[in-house]
C-alpha cells in the first residue's frame, strides 16, 4: 500500500510487478559479479529514484499510524553508501541524494513531539539535529562536485543545505533558495516545487 500511495497506483498493482519482477529476477539468475557489468550504471538513475521514494515513505510516511518511519529512513541510507561504495555507483546524482537524506535526517531527532506529532521546521529545536549526519552531507556535497551537472538532486542538497546551516528561520537565505527552486522548477515543474518556490518568494520579497 504504501508503495502504491508513493506512485499514485493501485495496490494491485505494486503487486502484480512486485510478482513479475521476482519471476524475472528467478530467470536471470544474475550473480554478484555481473552486478559489476558497465551496463548497470544506465540502472543506476532507477535505482536512486527507488532510494530516494524509500527515504521519502520514512521521511513524511503515508501510514496513519505514526509521522515518521526512522526505519525506512535508515534503510534509504544504507543503500545509498552501499552503492557509493561501488565504483559504479559513484556519480554526482548518487552523492548527491546521499547529501540530501543525511541532511533531512539529521533533523528527524527534533521534527516530532514526545507525543508523536510533527513538529514544523520554524519551531524545531535545532541543538537536537545530528551533527554527525550534517557532516556527512557536508562531505558528500564536497564529492558530488566532481560531477558539473547539476540534476534535481544536487539542487534538492543545496536546498536542504541552506535550512541545514541557518540558526533559525528568520536568518535562511531565503533569496538563495528562491534561485535554487528555481532552477529545481525548470528541471522538475511539479506542484510541490512550484509551492515551495512561493512560499520561498513569500519569505524573501514578502506575500504579493
Amino acid at each position: 500500500p504504501e508503495i502504491a500511495r508513493a506512485l499514485l497506483i493501485q495496490p494491485e498493482n505494486v503487486q502484480k510487478r512486485i510478482e513479475r519482477a521476482r519471476e524475472k529476477l528467478s530467470q536471470f539468475q544474475l550473480e554478484l559479479e555481473s552486478l559489476r557489468h558497465p551496463w548497470m550504471r544506465q540502472r543506476t538513475s532507477s535505482v536512486l529514484t527507488v532510494i530516494y521514494l524509500i527515504f521519502n515513505e520514512g521521511y513524511l510516511t503515508t501510514c496513519n499510524d505514526h509521522a515518521i518511519q526512522q526505519g525506512l529512513c535508515q534503510e534509504g541510507l544504507r543503500l545509498a553508501r552501499l552503492l557509493v561504495e561501488n565504483p559504479l555507483g559513484q556519480t554526482g546524482d548518487t552523492f548527491a541524494l546521499l547529501a540530501l537524506m543525511c541532511f533531512h535526517a539529521a533533523r528527524l531527532p527534533a521534527r516530532t513531539s514526545e507525543q508523536g506529532e510533527m513538529v514544523l521546521l520554524e519551531n524545531q529545536d535545532r541543538r537536537q539535529w545530528d551533527s554527525r549526519l550534517i557532516a556527512e552531507g557536508m562531505h558528500w556535497m564536497g564529492h558530488m562536485a566532481i560531477d558539473q551537472s547539476a540534476g534535481r538532486y544536487h539542487l534538492e542538497a543545496a536546498i536542504a543545505w541552506e535550512h541545514t546551516r541557518a540558526r533559525n528561520l528568520q536568518s535562511t537565505n531565503w533569496p538563495r533558495l528562491v534561485q535554487i527552486y528555481r532552477s529545481l522548477c525548470r528541471l522538475v515543474a511539479g506542484p510541490a516545487q512550484i509551492l515551495n518556490l512561493a512560499i520561498a518568494e513569500s519569505r524573501a520579497f514578502g506575500p504579493q
